[in-house]
């Protein structure tokens, strides 16, 4: 009879050999990159996150402020450049524009709504609107252009005129009469302008050659002729 006792212990020795290669590599850790690779959350790499949405505030430009039925404007330009009167009434305004030395010119228009656009001889033109109780705008005379600013006054303050005789021609007179008393003012003679004479706002009229001429105040629906 054979002796298979040898043979035998053999092969168990040969099978715990396997079992416990088995065993060990079980444990071995995984390598780091795959270990953080699984435990992470499945993501898709052509997948971006959305960009932010900036949502700014909304501008807005406020109206302009309806014009009171009757009210009268004195300012001056940006640069001190003229002094700039402007007289409204219901949806019509004329104005005038004053250096005192040779710049000066009459215009009107509508003022419909606290909106201004006149227009005057020579292409000039005014445009503005009022807005916290202060009229300001641009205006054009020949070559210049400036921004200006005007606020409301109560007489004496304001915006004066006076028309003389000339030789059967009719020179108009402006004045702009500033709240502090101060004023300004041009006399056209025919298209060639001196210093207008001085006057007394609170006189209804005033010497132009010799001669007592009456003063307008002027409002709104005057009319710049």
């Amino acid at each position: 009879m054979v002796n298979r006792g040898p043979l035998v212990t053999l092969l168990a020795v040969f099978g715990l050999v396997l079992v416990l290669l088995v065993v060990n590599y079980s444990r071995q850790p995984e390598p780091a990159g795959q270990a953080a690779a699984s435990s992470a959350a499945p993501t898709r790499s052509d997948t971006t996150a959305p960009p932010a949405t900036v949502t700014s505030a909304p501008t807005t430009t406020p109206s302009a402020t309806p014009f009171p039925a009757q009210a009268v404007y004195v300012g001056h330009t940006a640069g001190g450049e003229a002094s700039v009167a402007v007289a409204v009434k219901d949806d019509k305004a004329v104005a005038y524009v004053c250096d005192g030395q040779a710049l000066e010119a009459w215009l009107q228009g509508s003022a419909a709504d606290g909106v201004l656009s006149l227009q005057g001889n020579g292409g000039a033109t005014l445009t503005g609107s009022l807005a916290d109780g202060v009229l300001a705008g641009t205006l054009t005379v020949g070559p210049s252009t400036w921004s200006f600013t005007a606020a409301p006054v109560d007489a004496p303050a304001g915006l004066y005129r006076a028309n003389a005789a000339n030789g059967g021609l009719l020179d108009k007179i402006g004045w702009i009469v500033q709240p502090d008393g101060s004023y300004v003012g041009l006399r056209d003679r025919g298209g060639s302008v001196e210093p207008a004479p001085p006057f007394d706002p609170s006189a209804t009229t005033v010497i132009v050659d010799g001669s007592q001429v009456p003063v307008e105040q002027v409002v709104g629906d005057s009319g710049a002729g």
